[in-house]
């Protein structure tokens, strides 16, 4: 989505005596007919919970990754089942796992629902991808995005090679590539500003599993722009959503890249 109010545009305003940034959100669009998108297919995920509490399923990717491998057959069997678990039994598999990846944590110490362990593994429907496509809420780019992105000096992610298992619709009559895919693992990080932090810590209403509720971000993803690093590419604490400095908004916009939209990262409403 850009428009009057996209990166053509001014890029920066004053709001209450201070110069404030317009970030930028990388948004999937609809999926056009014309493009095979990658599904996720098999890949190793931290399962939901059924709390023992208010009896609700939840559970959701949250975009984190952790990098490091598996080497217990039966923690990896157990995380191949996507079905949430009842909230103790679910909190025992996570300490067995963290117990294993100590070592490989990184950013994410702390592994919650949603987390994928270990490489992305994807079908694809055909071999018409798109330049940018996401698959458990972090883009999967073609591996000419990857080199724009590098000779640009774009700083905050990292690049890391896709696993195609299979490909639905075969070319019958002729020998063929697979597409060059990446993960675009985004590092960069900042923090909620104050206001929106402040709607989050309202008290939370079940004393089992902490959920939110109904609870969303209020309007637009506020940035504290003290906790932002410069970095191009960054994510929100807490949020999968893919953040980017203006800059990298008009070179993805002027290399006329496909797959992808844009907004002004105060203009989301997460609903």
């Amino acid at each position: 989505m850009v428009g009057p109010h996209g990166p053509e545009a001014k890029r920066a305003h004053w709001e209450g005596g201070a110069r404030v940034v317009e970030f930028y959100m990388l948004y999937p669009p609809p999926i056009p007919e014309r493009w095979s998108y990658p599904t996720d297919d098999g890949s190793l995920v931290v399962p939901g919970i059924i709390c023992h509490v208010c009896g609700e399923t939840w559970g959701m990717p949250n975009g984190e990754v952790v990098r490091g491998e598996l080497k217990s057959p039966a923690l990896v069997e157990r995380l191949r089942d996507p079905q949430p678990l009842p909230l103790p039994e679910q909190q025992a598999l996570v300490r067995a796992v963290t117990a294993e990846l100590a070592a490989s944590l990184g950013l994410t110490p702390c592994l919650a629902v949603g987390t994928r362990i270990g490489p992305l593994r994807v079908a694809l429907s055909g071999l018409r991808v798109p330049d940018f496509s996401t698959s458990l809420f972090t883009p999967v780019v073609r591996d000419r995005v990857i080199s724009l992105l590098r000779e640009s000096g774009a700083t905050g992610f990292e690049a890391h090679a896709v696993e195609i298992t299979r490909v639905r619709r075969e070319p019958k009559k002729r020998p063929y590539d697979l597409p060059r895919l990446f993960e675009m693992d985004v590092r960069g990080r900042v923090a909620l500003a104050p206001e929106a932090k402040a709607f989050y810590d309202q008290p939370r209403p079940c004393p089992g599993c902490e959920r939110k509720g109904n609870l969303r971000l209020p309007k637009g993803m506020l940035v504290d722009e003290t906790t932002w690093d410069g970095s191009d590419l960054f994510k929100i604490e807490g949020e999968p959503w893919v953040l980017m400095a203006p800059r990298i908004a008009t070179l993805l916009i002027e290399t006329k890249l496909t797959g992808f939209r844009l907004m002004p990262a105060r203009e989301f409403v997460n609903t």
